[in-house]
């Protein structure tokens, strides 16, 4: 039987197999070196606002699921700001928020200066309103529920929300 195993060990390819093997068994493992590093959210970020938005509420739209959000490239910008308008109906049991921009921008169809926010998750509140949806509007929307009505482009579906002064 053990003429049997050195015959196979013989063979040219099982040498430099086996040669290889015991280097590399006999070798010290180097740590993983780290390609990039992720940082942990600052820990001054409030996500939860003292109050629920409101009507006349001054706020500012900014970042979104991916790093070149379509609200923010024409014109090219940072942020988007404007003001609560008014809340109508939802697409689930929430109120969606309408709020009227400081500036037009365009989206792939649609260009306007009035969005619709919808909150992303169900247990969110207005309290809580980051991420949002965004709906861009060339016209001012109605109180009807969101399949009776009119629709704009929706334009991202995790955009941050800051209440401003």
């Amino acid at each position: 039987m053990y003429n049997k195993i050195w015959i196979s060990f013989t063979n040219p390819t099982w040498k430099i197999f086996f040669i290889i093997f015991l280097i590399s068994c006999n070798t010290q493992q180097q740590p993983i070196k780290e390609t990039h590093k992720t940082s942990p959210l600052p820990q001054n970020v409030k996500t939860k606002l003292k109050q629920p938005l409101q009507v006349g509420d001054k706020i500012e739209l900014s970042g979104g699921y991916n790093s070149d959000p379509l609200f923010l490239k024409n014109p090219p910008a940072s942020k988007r700001c404007g003001t609560i308008i008014k809340f109508i109906k939802g697409q689930s049991e929430s109120l969606a928020a309408v709020v009227k921009l400081d500036q037009k921008f365009s989206g792939e169809k649609v260009t306007g200066d009035i969005v619709i926010l919808e909150l992303r998750y169900t247990a969110q509140t207005w309290q809580e309103p980051t991420p949002v949806h965004i709906e861009l509007c060339d016209f001012m929307p109605d109180d009807n529920t969101w399949r009776n009505r009119k629709k704009g482009e929706w334009i991202e579906a995790a955009a941050s929300v800051t209440i401003l002064p």
